[in-house]
């Protein structure tokens, strides 16, 4: 009874340390990196650096970017599966605010730490002042090459009566 006993808990802890060594086998450390600062273009980058222990040499990629409208992640908004095998993701779209992504392996669960982004755009102000600016260069362009040929006209009409 007693070796019957003694099997059962050894039979346990074999299969124990056997679930831990897998699991450890298996055992990745997600990093996400995005921009710093305030991001103003529209666009941005977000990248993983992946440092796998998995001893079996998986290539298959698993994780996907996730986007979240509070730093907890109590509901994830969108998800972002980088194409292929690259490890990035370049996203745009976004309207002014701040917005928190995190990578996760979609087999294991485990995310990565998790990287704020803020997007403020430019203010219209300035982009209508540009544009304005440039509406002026073109206008003075289009006025310069008229005149200019108007010239060369006048020139060779009056070269062809003398």
């Amino acid at each position: 009874m007693v070796a019957t006993g003694l099997r059962s808990v050894l039979w346990f802890v074999c299969t124990f340390l056997l679930c831990v060594s897998i699991n450890v086998a298996h055992a990745t450390s997600i990093t996400l990196t995005g921009p710093s600062g305030t991001v103003s273009e529209g666009y941005f980058q977000l990248e993983y650096q992946l440092e796998s222990v998995n001893s079996e040499g998986s290539s298959v990629n698993t994780i996907v970017f996730e986007r979240a409208a509070s730093e907890s992640f109590d509901v994830v908004e969108d998800r972002y599966p980088p194409l292929g095998s690259f490890s990035q993701v370049t996203l745009s779209g976004f309207s002014n605010g701040t917005y928190y992504f995190r990578a996760r392996d979609t087999q294991s669960g485990e995310t990565s730490n998790i990287v704020s982004v803020t997007v403020q755009h430019y203010p219209l102000s300035r982009a209508l002042t540009l544009f304005g600016l440039g509406a002026l260069i073109f206008i003075a362009l289009v006025v310069f090459i008229l005149h200019a040929h108007s010239r060369s006209s006048d020139q060779s009409v009056s070269k062809g009566s003398v």
